[in-house]
């Protein structure tokens, strides 16, 4: 295991340009298989997260081993502090959050955005405690097309949160604003609810 993560080793092929009188004879470091790790089918998905994550439950169809404890108008605060109940007694193998759209109303000072930062650390940190081969996707808040939720704090908390989650073997992020803004870095209108 890497890290604490079950993993299995594949072998990988290397091609060579065309065969010499080296690789006829004898074993080059061209023929020697090459190792790498890959995760294993996670038992368990998790979803975390405000109304846009409870969407995923809404639209999609998760399958026996994936739950969703979204909840609309959840925030991170509350998330880390008294609704980790359920997802820790669930313990999932592979958790995907997003939450942070309700943080990010009116204006938010860099301080808050640290304050939402450390509850959700916290909330991995806990994840992590209860599985230790647990595979978090921390999702970064989606674009808006709304004065109430201001594209700069939704911009200061996705990077926040990419800068705090990047020393966490455990943790990896994605990028979701990164496709689903416009040329205006807003949400594309194709994407939008009529909360924007």
């Amino acid at each position: 295991s890497v890290t604490g993560v079950q993993t299995c080793a594949l072998p990988i092929l290397v091609a060579v340009k065309k065969e010499t009188h080296i690789t006829k004879r004898s074993i080059s470091k061209f023929s020697n298989t090459k190792k790498i790790r890959a995760r294993r089918k996670p038992g368990r998905i998790a979803f975390l997260g405000d109304s846009v994550m409870s969407g995923f439950g809404i639209y999609v169809n998760l399958g026996a081993n994936t739950k969703s404890f979204a909840e609309i108008g959840l925030s991170v605060l509350t998330l880390n502090n008294s609704r980790m109940s359920d997802p820790l007694t669930y313990n999932a193998d592979r958790v995907f959050i997003m939450i942070g759209t309700n943080d990010c109303v009116g204006n938010r000072s860099d301080s808050a955005i640290e304050n939402d930062m450390d509850a959700y650390i916290s909330v991995c940190k806990k994840l992590h405690n209860k599985n230790k081969n647990v595979e978090i996707i921390a999702m970064g808040i989606g674009p808006t097309n709304s004065d109430r939720v201001p594209m700069d704090n939704v911009n200061r908390y996705n990077s926040a949160l990419k800068r705090r989650v990047s020393g966490m073997s455990y943790v990896k992020f994605f990028d979701t604003a990164k496709y689903l803004k416009n040329s205006s870095g807003k949400l594309d209108g194709q994407y939008s609810g009529a909360d924007g």
